[in-house]
């Protein structure tokens, strides 16, 4: 608590001693955010999630979609994270496999693929929690107490923060 506070490590961020507090011993629940997306049969990403206007996302039965965390995330250069799908979201069908490594010095958003592999829809409504996130505290860097240094990620400097619209909807070579 102490670091995202001093950090400015995620927004928002949300704190509270009851039950169903996002934040726990060793990680902090992310939601889904504001879009998700799915491709289409000609490898177009359509849009099928909107927080404005959707109480639920729905990912198809035997489908993968593309779901952007409700999470703004601006990793100093001594702190790395790690993500998974809630464990409930598992047992039902759906799959994340193992959360890669964010690296220290992040800033943006996660987007998330999900994967349902049973033969039903499956809907998550948008106020439940959908990963876990895990910081890790790593050695500074020669630089420390020296201004942090952070970039967007995959070197879109550019183009500003991680839109994920604007991701998906980029070439692939």
């Amino acid at each position: 608590r102490e670091v995202v506070e001093e950090t400015g490590l995620i927004s928002p961020f949300f704190i509270s001693s009851h039950r169903k507090s996002r934040l726990k011993k060793a990680a902090y629940e992310g939601r889904i955010g504001s879009k998700a997306f799915m491709f289409d049969g000609d490898s177009n990403p359509i849009q099928i999630f909107n927080s404005e206007t959707d109480q639920f996302l729905k990912v198809p039965k035997n489908q993968i979609v593309f779901v952007e965390c409700d999470i703004d995330f601006r990793l100093p250069e001594f702190i790395a994270l790690r993500f998974n799908l809630q464990i409930k979201h598992v047992h039902r069908g759906l799959l994340l496999g193992t959360g890669p490594l964010v690296d220290p010095g992040y800033w943006g958003k996660l987007c998330i693929p999900l994967h349902n592999l049973t033969d039903q829809d499956y809907f998550i409504p948008k106020s439940e929690g959908l990963i876990w996130i895990e910081f890790t505290k790593t050695t500074s860097p020669d630089n420390a107490g020296q201004t942090p240094l952070g970039r967007p990620p995959l070197g879109i400097e550019s183009e500003g923060f991680f839109d994920i619209e604007k991701f998906l909807r980029k070439k692939r070579i």
